[in-house]
């Protein structure tokens, strides 16, 4: 008998994406009537809605609920909630998932292997615009975002690690570790690994399954990410008492030390050899794709992404340890 899986899918104002996301997991080599996709729309102001209720009357299998909060990580404990599958796949509406998806996904589950399993993730842009294009790239580099899933080159054996994207568990390690932590309107996967770990659970990585994630096509779209990533972090730091890699200090010491360099001109120099390091990064990315804009652009993404995530961060410190209270809320599910 097969087993069954419920994928759960957080969306809002997603009518660029929601299709290619649908299609891609209708597409996977996974039994139909082992499989539900529960999709949150968060009161959409565009087509998604309409998009989502299309499918619905064509594919039995998938089911559309109202999301009134607006908020990713309630959908997400409310698909939990819902779902009638032995395991549960969180999954995102800018991304395009392989054939294999489901199927590599549930074996490791299945066999015991692991508590969470996921797999790799290949950034490519949301539209050819020389913005979208920087911008996907900037994601993509090791000056951008550090070494990760996004940029860190694996082979094909499985590897544990700390976080996955997006993930995969038997509904049961729910009851186990609990929900997500709905203080966490981002990084409430990093919040609900930690939680795993401690409890003995094992997080697998599978290589071999990539998915496509398309990125945000403005800079103001990347700085709200960053900052609100930024923030997320302080609060994980509050919570655990665990710092985390060390790389996410850097870009708050990045914003702190940009007024210090009036004062210690020493400083300076830094600040010249990061700007040159992001130029050069720029230009070669700009002559890979044969495009001054995008040259231009990405150094911009970078200090954009750098200087967001560090103002985040400063303002999570502020508010969660001086101040004693979260004072961010965001009703964006993404």
């Amino acid at each position: 008998m097969a087993i069954h899986v419920s994928i759960i899918i957080p969306a809002y104002n997603e009518q660029a994406f929601i299709r290619r996301c649908l299609d891609s997991l209708i597409g996977n080599d996974f039994r139909k009537d082992a499989l539900e996709i529960l999709v949150f729309d968060g009161k959409s102001t565009d087509g998604t809605f309409g998009i989502v209720e299309e499918y619905t009357q064509k594919y039995p299998f998938i089911k559309l609920f109202t999301n009134p909060d607006r908020v990713s990580v309630k959908a997400l404990n409310q698909g939990i909630r819902q779902a009638q599958g032995e395991i549960l796949m969180r999954c995102d509406t800018h991304c395009e998932y392989p054939p294999i998806y489901v199927r590599e996904l549930v074996g490791p589950l299945e066999r015991g292997e692991a508590d969470n399993v996921g797999g790799t993730i290949e950034t490519l842009p949301s539209n050819d615009t020389p913005s979208g294009v920087a911008i996907a790239a900037a994601l993509n580099h090791p000056f951008g975002v550090g070494l990760s899933f996004r940029t860190r080159k694996f082979g094909r054996t499985p590897v544990e690690v700390d976080t996955v994207p997006f993930g995969s568990w038997k509904k049961t390690t729910f009851e186990k570790v609990g929900l997500y932590d709905e203080q966490f309107v981002r990084a409430q996967d990093f919040d609900h690994n930690i939680r795993l770990r401690k409890a003995g659970g094992k997080i697998l990585l599978l290589p071999h399954v990539v998915t496509k994630y398309f990125a945000r096509n403005t800079l103001k779209k990347l700085a709200r990410m960053a900052y609100q990533y930024g923030y997320a972090k302080t609060q994980i730091i509050k919570k655990h008492r665990l710092l985390g890699n060390k790389r996410q200090i850097f870009p708050a010491l990045f914003v702190l030390g940009l007024p210090l360099t009036l004062l210690v001109p020493g400083l300076a120099w830094g600040y010249a050899l990061y700007l040159c390091v992001a130029l050069l990064v720029g230009l070669w990315i700009g002559v890979k794709n044969r495009s001054i804009p995008v040259a231009v652009i990405v150094p911009a993404a970078f200090f954009v992404m750098h200087t967001w995530y560090g103002v985040g961060y400063l303002k999570g410190l502020v508010d969660n340890f001086l101040l004693g209270r979260a004072t961010v809320t965001w009703e964006a599910t993404r």
